[in-house]
């Protein structure tokens, strides 16, 4: 029995009520089910722990027999028993008051009953022990029967085993021992095979290594065999190296290149094959290295390098391969300084057969590209320069000419004759270094890149036929002349951005834009000159490179040099527009009207710089885009500088407004500008910027046309077609001096007894002569001034026509009236007209006709110019007076009435007919029009707009449109009973046949376009 198996206090035995018996049945039980637990899983209580049950003695005193399976909290927590009073340990667990104690420690006497009482338990235990032993005895027997039974199948086995073993053997002694025999005899082989390899290889190696010995005797004349001998031996190699030196490179090119290339392929073979036996399976030497370095590499197996006789020549390999590379590297030096293609040939393929191709033209390429940093950054070394001067000091950068430099110079007083020389002196060495950096010294660096890339290209080994400039790449990564074109322009960028930000003075003589000529015959300063050098240098390369700079091919290396010197291209071209955008700014100043002269500066100014930038096409290019955003800028001025207010376009002023003084200001700049860039788009021989310039005057011209031209004349049109339609104010209708003195208008005398014009009339002609003189007049736009005056003649003579068709009633003195105001109407259109210059003598003017004419009076217009429309207006005067009966039956082409549109004279008519009393509703009326609303929509066929149309009148031909379509309302809205018979034929025919401008018209295949109806 465990102490572990049961938790038992000495308190519980000093209860009255102690159990004996019910004690010794839980610790029975317990056994009973430890017992079970170990028979196997199946029991009931397996899965309990054993620990877990526990004897609770109260229980027994209590007179309870069943276990407890939780612990009591007094008891110790190790479940043994224990002599410490109970009191005590009821205490510590805060059991049992402090009262209690004292009282337990004074019943110390009945431990003794305790004692015994265990004793007596202990007894029970005990018998209740052997009666489990009896109880049991027959398994236990039983049990030990079973383990004599295996005994014995035991030693069965085990003499089954003994048995096996000595057959196993038995199998050894015959198949073991000649296995391992057999083993024996295979590395006995591998090492016979192994030293036949190696006899094999060491019979090759000296094979190949007497080869080499007789082709460096026959390279050298065994003296590199002797290099190591003495002084004799190191003299003939020098005088071998200067008969070398003497002889021409082409000879040697082709007496030595060939062994040397022989030799290169020994070498490499000797290393090879050292390579290949001295380091494992699998890896890779480097064609680099000298046999040598593999001495002592070896893996487990025999190597060459294990050889005595093949360390002997380990130093005699090393010193040929270090003199064929020696010659090698001094033909290549040879080659390229000589541009020898024979030489470099003859070396390259010695570099390939030594496997060192690669690295070769990339140290070659690094030295290059180093001479090309180097040499710019010498260029640019401004204290060296200073010091190859003597010490002269280095020129200050000319400042802005302002009122606060100017006094100081005053004052400092510096002898301007000394630092002109200085500037002067500076100027012209800097550029001396730049003369032979860039055509000298870069021609010599790129001849020496394209020669060896070419002999790269076309160089092929001829056993492998790999091509020498792929496996070359395979280190480079790009062409070598790639190469070389970038890092001349990165380091020539870099160094000038660096010089220029030490010296002023380098960075204003790089970038100005007027060269100063230095010296008699010396090189000349500025940005200009700059480009002219690498243009030397391009013209140089040229012969043995494929690249191009002209104005058609610019190939993309020279784009790559040129573009890094965009920061100085920068600071010149705004050094070239400083002045012109000055003068942009002040003559579009803030209410400030600007000149003609202000413009053609402007436009002198942007010849100077394209005819600068003319050499150059990248620079002429940069250039076009400068001046493009000018005039961009110019234009976006204008247009927001432009009046717009009620006084800008006003023909009822005394005198010139303010704001029509700016506009006509702004528009005779813009137009300077605009015929400016034509003339200099006309000049220009290449097509992208001759494009360029043309599109930017039509831009210039749209700008100020939009802006000021366009509603210049619309607001003309607009005011006079208000004026006219005053006309039908008048009372044109009474007889005797009445008629025509309408709106209140005092009548006017005139010579000859008649009345004067009408007042709408006389109001129309201070119109047209303040549109002349006031207006038109500020105007310096040359031949569209004649356009605009001409269109205007003509607008104004058709919307006279059309509302004198208009007039009803007409009586005899109304028609003189009306013809008192034509006369004025003509005298004051002759005098908008006359003396300007004809617009049809305009290059690609279609009115030849016209144009000839013109000449005929001096290049200069008259109220003949108006054409077709004055026309009808003398024929509409004598038209007045004609009869009904004379107009009906007049023969089509009768001059008195063929000038005079069909549909004014179907108008005519109607207004006839009217007067005689016969009901008649005008189309216009139906729809609530007044004659104004009616004109206007006629004007608006052609295209002319009632409410101010386009700046220049349309052609006459433009006249079909309009005639077809006013006699087609007129007749669509005639009624039977409204007419007469005669007059609603005429108008019939007149529809179906136009007039003889519409049928010339028609003939071309222009007829009637479509326009809308007056009633949808």
């Amino acid at each position: 029995m465990s102490a572990e198996s049961s938790l038992v206090d000495l308190d519980a035995f000093l209860q009255p009520n102690f159990d004996v018996q019910a004690v010794v049945a839980q610790l029975l039980a317990k056994n009973h089910l430890l017992a079970s637990a170990s028979r196997g899983p199946n029991s009931a209580d397996a899965s309990r722990p054993a620990a877990a049950t526990t004897v609770d003695p109260s229980s027994a005193a209590n007179g309870s027999g069943t276990p407890s399976h939780i612990a009591n909290d007094a008891a110790p927590a190790s479940g043994e028993l224990t002599l410490e009073p109970p009191a005590d340990r009821l205490a510590s667990a805060g059991q049992v008051p402090l009262a209690s104690s004292l009282r337990l420690d004074q019943d110390e006497g009945d431990l003794s009953l305790a004692i015994s009482r265990l004793n007596v338990a202990i007894d029970e235990i005990q018998s209740s022990i052997n009666a489990e032993v009896e109880a049991n005895a027959s398994q236990l027997l039983g049990r030990v029967a079973g383990i004599s039974r295996m005994e014995q199948r035991l030693s069965d086995l085990r003499s089954g085993v003994a048995v096996l073993d000595g057959e196993v053997a038995g199998l050894r002694a015959k198949v073991h021992e000649p296995f391992i025999k057999l083993q024996q005899h295979q590395r006995d082989l591998v090492r016979i095979d192994a030293a036949s390899d190696l006899v094999a290889k060491a019979s090759r190696f000296v094979t190949v290594a007497r080869r080499l010995e007789a082709q460096m005797d026959v390279l050298f004349g065994g003296d590199s065999a002797k290099a190591g001998a003495g002084p004799a031996s190191d003299a003939a190699t020098g005088r071998q190296q200067q008969d070398d030196e003497d002889a021409p490179d082409a000879i040697i090119g082709q007496v030595r290149g060939r062994e040397l290339a022989r030799a290169a392929l020994i070498i490499n073979e000797i290393t090879s094959m050292l390579e290949r036996d001295g380091e494992p399976a699998g890896s890779e030497g480097d064609g680099n290295e000298s046999p040598s370095a593999h001495a002592g590499d070896a893996g487990d197996g025999p190597s060459l390098l294990d050889l005595d006789f093949v360390k002997h020549y380990l130093p005699s390999i090393d010193e040929a391969r270090q003199t064929v590379t020696d010659y090698m590297e001094d033909m290549v030096v040879r080659g390229l300084r000589d541009l020898s293609p024979i030489m470099l040939s003859s070396s390259l393929q010695t570099a390939y057969n030594l496997g060192t191709l690669p690295d070769l033209v990339r140290d070659l390429l690094a030295d290059l590209t180093e001479v090309v940093r180097d040499r710019i950054r010498a260029a640019f070394d401004m204290a060296s320069l200073g010091r190859e001067l003597g010490g002269l000091k280095e020129p200050t950068a000319a400042a802005p000419s302002t009122y606060a430099s100017y006094k100081g110079r005053r004052q400092a007083a510096p002898d301007a004759s000394a630092q002109a020389t200085a500037t002067a002196t500076w100027t012209a060495a800097l550029f001396r270094r730049l003369e032979t950096l860039i055509v000298v010294e870069m021609g010599a660096v790129c001849s020496k890149v394209y020669t060896l890339e070419r002999v790269l290209r076309l160089k092929m080994d001829a056993q492998t036929g790999v091509n020498f400039l792929d496996e070359a790449l395979q280190v480079l990564g790009d062409r070598p002349s790639l190469t070389f074109w970038t890092t001349l322009a990165s380091s020539f960028e870099a160094q000038s951005k660096e010089a220029a930000r030490r010296s002023p003075f380098v960075a204003q003589i790089l970038s100005s834009a007027a060269s100063s000529s230095v010296a008699a015959g010396g090189p000349t300063g500025g940005y200009a000159a700059l480009l002219r050098l690498f243009h030397q240098f391009f013209a140089k390369v040229s012969v043995y490179t494929d690249i191009a700079y002209t104005v058609n091919q610019q190939s993309p290396e020279t784009v790559i040099v040129l573009r890094s010197l965009s920061h100085l291209e920068g600071a010149y071209l705004d050094a070239a527009t400083a002045k012109m955008s000055e003068t942009v700014q002040s003559a579009l100043g803030p209410r400030r009207s600007p000149t003609v002269e202000e413009g053609e500066s402007a436009v002198r100014a942007i010849s100077n710089l394209l005819d600068a930038a003319r050499f150059d096409p990248l620079l002429s290019k940069a250039a076009a885009r400068r001046v493009e955003g000018l005039v961009e800028d110019i234009s976006t001025r204008i247009e927001k500088t432009a009046a717009r207010d009620a006084t800008a376009y006003t023909l009822q002023a005394h005198d010139t407004t303010a704001s029509q003084l700016l506009n006509a200001g702004l528009a005779s700049f813009a137009c300077s500008i605009s015929q400016g860039l034509g003339m200099l788009a006309a000049e220009q021989t290449d097509p992208w910027l001759s494009s360029r310039l043309s599109t930017l005057s039509r831009e210039v011209d749209r700008a100020w046309q939009d802006s000021i031209g366009g509603p210049l004349i619309t607001t003309a049109q607009r005011e006079i077609a208000t004026t006219l339609a005053r006309m039908h104010q008048a009372n044109l209708g009474k007889s005797g001096p009445a008629a025509g003195g309408g709106s209140g208008g005092a009548e006017r005398v005139t010579i000859g007894g008649g009345t004067g014009s009408s007042v709408y009339m006389d109001d129309l002609c201070d119109e047209i002569w303040y549109l002349r003189e006031k207006l038109l007049a500020r105007y310096g736009v040359g031949l569209i001034k004649s356009r605009w005056a001409l269109g205007l003649a003509r607008w104004t003579l058709r919307v006279f026509l059309l509302h004198a068709s208009l007039l009803r009633p007409l009586s005899e003195a109304g028609k003189l009236k009306l013809t008192a105001d034509m006369t004025a109407l003509e005298f004051a259109i002759e005098q908008l007209v006359t003396d300007l210059p004809c617009p049809a003598l305009d290059p690609g003017a279609p009115h030849r006709d016209e144009a000839s004419a013109a000449t005929k009076r001096g290049g200069r217009m008259d109220i003949s110019s108006c054409g077709a429309v004055w026309k009808a207006l003398r024929a509409f005067r004598s038209f007045l007076f004609l009869s009904t009966p004379e107009i009906l039956d007049a023969p089509q082409h009768d001059q008195r009435i063929a000038p005079i549109p069909k549909h004014l004279v179907a108008h005519h008519l109607l207004g006839r007919t009217e007067s005689t009393s016969i009901s008649f509703q005008w189309p216009y009326e139906r729809k609530g029009w007044t004659r104004k609303q009616y004109v206007d929509w006629i004007l608006a066929l052609r295209g002319g707009g009632g409410q101010g149309g386009r700046a220049e009148e349309p052609e006459e031909t433009e006249e079909v449109g309009e005639e077809h379509q006013v006699l087609e309302e007129l007749l669509r809205h005639l009624d039977a009973s409204a007419v007469e018979d005669r007059v609603r034929a005429w108008i019939e025919m007149a529809q179906q046949r136009p007039s003889a401008a519409a049928a010339s018209a028609g003939s071309d295949g222009n007829g009637p376009a479509h326009v809308p109806p007056l009633y949808p």
